[in-house]
């Protein structure tokens, strides 16, 4: 696929990851562009967005190789790389506004860091060694007003998977799901519910808020195209087997 590899060696390298982690192993000859991206994000001095860029294409490289020795090496170089960046993101913020656009665009650079780490470990579960959680424990529980964000559910799965001990993201997924009555559920809404319905029997906490999706007369709209209609369909299908999965009183 010389698209892909010339891709990868464009201004936009994740766009290739996203096709080439789906492709999974029949994509093993981008395995070299992968590694000499990988390496070249973390050349120089360390940002959130390089040392992003450089564990989504480790974690690229992971669907394809199955290496997990690799994988965790570019995370603990990544987390040392990082660590003056990642300093006083893991403290609670007194003040949960950011007070200007410069703090806010940091707060979000750490955020996007996270995510893409804890993307990393999630497929690994226990193999990932619950240390390399701390930070993204840390950094979740300082965070609360970003619970309800793209950046914070893969946080909890992560530390979920890795710790097996699902009461934090118990605590996000609740947060994400308890909306207002008549709020629209979105993207947000539906990967929790995703991951719920992977929880078994430890999502029985959240049947309250289970029920009452499937209460709604629809959950996701998406401005009324078919997409929505499929979507909402997914979002009932998640609710159904999670409760499905909880023990019945």
């Amino acid at each position: 696929m010389p698209e892909l590899e010339a891709l990868l060696q464009s201004t936009h390298p994740q766009l290739a990851c996203t096709v080439i982690e789906a492709v999974g192993p029949a994509a093993a000859h981008c395995v070299p562009h992968l590694k000499r991206v990988e390496r070249n994000a973390l050349e120089g001095p360390p940002t959130p967005d390089s040392a992003g860029l450089a564990l989504t294409v480790a974690r690229t490289r992971f669907a394809v190789t199955g290496d997990e020795t690799a994988l965790l090496s570019t995370v603990d170089e990544v987390l040392t790389l990082t660590a003056p960046l990642r300093e006083g993101a893991g403290t609670e913020l007194k003040n949960s506004r950011p007070a200007s656009a410069t703090e806010a665009s940091a707060r979000w650079h750490v955020a996007t860091l996270a995510s893409a780490l804890a993307r990393c470990l999630s497929p690994l579960g226990p193999r990932a060694g619950t240390g390399r959680t701390t930070w993204l424990e840390q950094w979740l529980r300082a965070n609360q007003r970003l619970w309800r964000s793209h950046e914070a559910i893969p946080v909890a799965r992560a530390h979920w998977k890795v710790t097996g001990d699902s009461h934090l993201a118990l605590q996000v997924f609740q947060s994400v799901l308890d909306a207002p009555p008549g709020a629209a559920y979105s993207q947000i809404e539906l990967a929790a519910l995703r991951n719920v319905a992977e929880m078994g029997p430890e999502a029985q906490a959240l049947a309250p808020l289970l029920h009452a999706c499937l209460d709604r007369d629809e959950r996701i709209s998406d401005n009324g195209g078919w997409r929505g209609i499929a979507l909402d369909d997914e979002a009932q299908q998640l609710a159904t087997a999670a409760l499905s999965a909880s023990p019945q009183p």
